[in-house]
């Protein structure tokens, strides 16, 4: 079983100039055992409705066709998020903001966290 990450799954989009041959001839080889999660679903969605607000209606098209064809591919092999989920993602989020800041601290001398807005 693999969990195809975001990033992997939109190098097949088509708004993207290249296409990875050997990427997707893997992903051809392993099909039943990908899976993606809701997560993604939802990051792409997201990006369609940027492309949406500006105004980039060939572009959000294109990529909702895409997805659907890839919801479609993927079936029953796409991954729910639960609170239990979300709450291990949280402290790894806070792990990792607090990791960060601690490198700044140390390589530039940051006074302030450097996930916080200026």
């Amino acid at each position: 079983m693999y969990l195809v990450d975001t990033n992997v799954i939109s190098a097949g989009a088509p708004t993207k100039a290249v296409a990875l041959v050997e990427l997707t001839k893997w992903m051809d080889e392993h099909s039943t055992q990908l899976y993606l999660s809701v997560v993604t679903v939802a990051k792409i969605e997201d990006g369609i409705a940027k492309a949406r607000r500006e105004r980039a209606r060939r572009k959000a098209a294109d990529l909702m066709a895409w997805l659907d064809t890839v919801l479609h591919l993927y079936g029953d092999r796409v991954l729910a998020f639960d609170v239990a989920v979300g709450g291990r993602c949280r402290s790894l989020g806070t792990h990792a903001s607090r990791i960060r800041y601690m490198e700044c601290r140390a390589q530039r001398g940051c006074q302030q966290n450097p996930n916080t807005p200026r």
